[in-house]
């Protein structure tokens, strides 16, 4: 007798208990239109646009890999390293630069930038690329590239020059040039240099280079290439 009355008084207790619970949780998921469940929100999965920009970033992006780089593991690896910098910071102005003015990358012993077959060719010094950070070879390539894009400027200029209007005769009134070398002032040299260097330097301030680095090449005498060029280099200007 004493069981079945502590039976009709507990059981009527736990069922109240478990109304009461379950309309309070029911009232946390959806307390009014709209609104989410703290838990769901906390232990969500969703990752931000934000979040998944950032991995992307970190990356090797394609448009690197696609770049022709010759030479040896750790020359290929710190040249990619080096151009990622240029497309996280200034992946519409230097890196752009780069894809579009440099075909070829090289393992060389000399650092310097020519055309080959009329493709654009970068060769990096093992001097260049071991004793440089990536920001400081990041820039030396994009120097680079600015004489790509100089070169290619100059190509166009030259194309619209030679050939005649529709109707006209062209008469070919340069000396003969059995070298095959178009001799220029060395002043012209200097200036394309210093645009070249202007160029490196604006390059080296938006990959967040050393405060040194800058000051390399900004204190250069207007005379010195080395802080772009080495070895028995040339420049096609």
């Amino acid at each position: 007798m004493n069981k079945r009355f502590l039976i009709f008084v507990i059981l009527p207790v736990v069922i109240a208990g478990f109304f009461v619970w379950y309309f309070i949780n029911r009232s946390e998921v959806n307390d009014g239109a709209g609104k989410t469940d703290n838990t769901v929100v906390q232990f969500s999965k969703e990752i931000t646009t934000n979040d998944k920009k950032e991995d992307i970033d970190q990356n090797d992006p394609s448009s690197i890999s696609a770049l022709g780089i010759i030479g040896d593991e750790d020359f290929k690896t710190k040249i990619k390293d080096s151009l990622r910098l240029l497309w996280l910071y200034d992946r519409d102005g230097s890196f752009m630069l780069v894809r579009r003015y440099i075909f070829e990358i090289r393992q060389s012993n000399r650092t310097t930038f020519f055309m080959y077959d009329d493709k654009p060719v970068c060769e990096i010094s093992d001097e260049r690329y071991k004793n440089s950070s990536e920001e400081y070879l990041a820039s030396v390539i994009a120097h680079m590239a600015w004489h790509g894009w100089y070169a290619s400027q100059n190509k166009v200029k030259k194309l619209a020059k030679e050939v005649p209007l529709p109707g006209t005769e062209s008469i070919d009134k340069t000396l003969p040039d059995p070298v095959g070398v178009k001799f220029k002032k060395l002043d012209d040299l200097y200036k394309v240099e210093g645009e070249a260097f202007d160029y490196q330097i604006s390059v080296l301030k938006k990959i967040k280079a050393k405060g040194y680095e800058i000051k390399l090449v900004e204190k250069r005498e207007y005379t010195d290439f080395s802080p772009a060029h080495d070895g028995n280099y040339f420049i096609d200007f």
